[in-house]
């Protein structure tokens, strides 16, 4: 009977950290800036000509080819839709970051009741 309420408690506390630490920023802010980058990226580009460019650059010119064509892509592309992937994409990398750590630093306590 005691193991099964300090169960009980033991859950509920889990679930308490999850909803403050880890839920808001994967059900929040992480899905909302995938959006934002995926929305600009499909109004500013043409991503299936992309794509077809830049294996075409590598089928042809290999490994230092895709390199070339990433920078040559970067360069010649506008500036406002750019920042705003590439802020978006950032932010989604430090919640991934934040998350990782929180879920690496979680350990199991031993509670006496």
């Amino acid at each position: 009977m005691e193991s099964d309420l300090k169960e009980k408690i033991m859950r509920r506390v889990y679930a308490i950290w999850f909803f403050r630490k880890v839920a808001p920023a994967v059900f929040l802010y992480m899905p909302f800036l995938a959006a934002v980058a995926f929305r600009e990226t499909a109004r500013e580009f043409f991503v299936a000509r992309i794509v077809d460019n830049f294996l075409q650059a590598t089928h042809v010119s290999g490994f230092f080819g895709a390199i070339n064509f990433v920078f040559a892509a970067i360069e010649n592309t506008p500036v406002l839709p750019t920042l705003v992937i590439a802020v978006s994409l950032g932010f989604f990398v430090l919640l991934l970051r934040k998350l990782a750590y929180s879920i690496k630093d979680l350990s199991l306590e031993r509670v006496r009741i």
